[in-house]
């Protein structure tokens, strides 16, 4: 039996292997194909097509590739035709993600929508489209269930797949041996995002905060040292080039960076639930483009940016945003927090909510177990019975 799975950026990547893990566990002879990265190659799904060209940030750099992504999901539908795989399984990047549900619905394909799109905070009105072409919908913020049955949509909450995922994988005090940096010294784990454009405007304003730090922003005596955590989406070499050869080292083990650090900045999105799961204060930054912030301030309407603000209902973290993200600002939240132990405590208090607010470990396994109900509701031929028929 074949199941199709589509992710577009670095998050659903990591979600999609995990799902894979999952239904393979379940079914090995599941034949797994679809469009995403690393992680899902490395647990055997075919890649269609990978998602170092998806990654874009903002809605006029989405608005300059609108012609590929379109090519894309024309391609992607005549193998979709073709191959008839049993179920296909959408993961968050709606802006594709959506227009390719409805372009497979006269396929009779069913579609299982896992890891929602934001629409609770600025697309309200593609809910009528989830509506007309996801036959389920599988959500990870517990708040998100709610959203959709006030709009006559069924969704199950399976919890999110990063509880008992995001979780160090040796001692903080190997971590910073690994890393050079001495074992009194504050330590601050720069994490810039998954995007090439988000590199490239977050990763200097932190090192900038860095540097106000080490020049008596904690006091003359505070040692400051800092680390990069890598997303397997951003080459090494780009990265090093943003931050002009400064001798910070980087690391992909980022859950092993974010427990060994003292205190994070973060590029909002998943990586400020993972942190929230680790359980290191952060402060929560983001940039993008004058025309996509001023498109974006009209139609978002939550009352935070952060994640792990959002499932707390609270202002938890601190949140810089565009004109505000600037390295004096970064390093005033950063040192306020580092100075105040109280402060760290309470956040650790809200981060111990969040992680029960998003459930019990084994949401994928959950997930994975409503994807094989639909496909094989479906009554989809195997590959071999379909390769028999030709």
């Amino acid at each position: 039996m074949e199941i199709a799975i589509v992710a577009g950026e670095a998050s659903g990547d990591l979600h999609g292997a995990l799902l894979a893990r999952a239904l393979r566990g379940r079914d090995p002879a599941l034949s797994l194909w679809g469009i995403g990265g690393e992680r899902m190659r490395d647990e055997g799904v075919e890649l269609f097509h990978g998602i170092d060209e998806m990654a874009v940030l903002g809605f006029a750099e989405v608005a300059g590739r609108i012609p590929f992504f379109l090519r894309l999901a024309a391609k992607l539908r005549r193998a979709l035709a073709s191959r008839r795989p049993a179920a296909l399984v959408l993961i968050d990047y709606p802006g594709f993600n959506l227009h390719l549900a409805r372009a497979v619905r006269p396929l009779g394909i069913p579609v299982a929508y896992y890891v929602s799109p934001q629409v609770w905070a600025w697309g309200a009105g593609r809910v009528n489209a989830i509506r007309e072409s996801v036959d389920r919908m599988i959500v990870i913020l517990p708040f998100e269930r709610a959203f959709y049955a006030e709009r006559g949509v069924d969704a199950a909450f399976v919890g999110h797949p990063l509880v008992g995922v995001a979780r160090p994988s040796r001692s903080r005090e190997a971590t910073r041996s690994a890393l050079g940096v001495a074992a009194d010294a504050t330590l601050v784990g720069l994490f810039p995002g998954s995007r090439r454009q988000e590199v490239e405007r977050h990763l200097p304003l932190f090192v900038g905060a860095v540097g106000r730090l080490r020049d008596g922003g904690l006091g003359s005596e505070q040692r400051v040292a800092a680390a990069i955590g890598r997303a397997g989406t951003i080459p090494e070499d780009a990265l090093r080039a943003t931050i002009a050869g400064l001798p910070i080292p980087v690391t992909t083990e980022s859950y092993d960076l974010m427990a060994a650090a003292d205190l994070l900045f973060v590029a909002s999105g998943t990586a400020t639930l993972e942190a929230a799961i680790v359980g290191t204060p952060m402060v929560v930054v983001y940039r993008t483009s004058p025309v996509s912030f001023a498109l974006g301030r009209l139609l978002v309407r939550v009352p935070h940016v952060a994640l792990a603000n959002l499932v707390a209902g609270e202002r938890l973290v601190p949140e810089l945003i565009q004109r505000e993200a600037t390295p004096a600002a970064l390093a005033a939240e950063a040192a306020a927090i580092l100075r105040d132990p109280e402060r760290q405590c309470a956040t650790r208090d809200g981060f111990a909510r969040i992680r029960t607010a998003l459930g019990e470990p084994g949401a994928p396994d959950r997930a994975a177990e409503i994807v094989l109900s639909l496909a094989r509701a479906s009554g989809a031929p195997r590959a071999a019975d379909r390769g028999a028929a030709r």
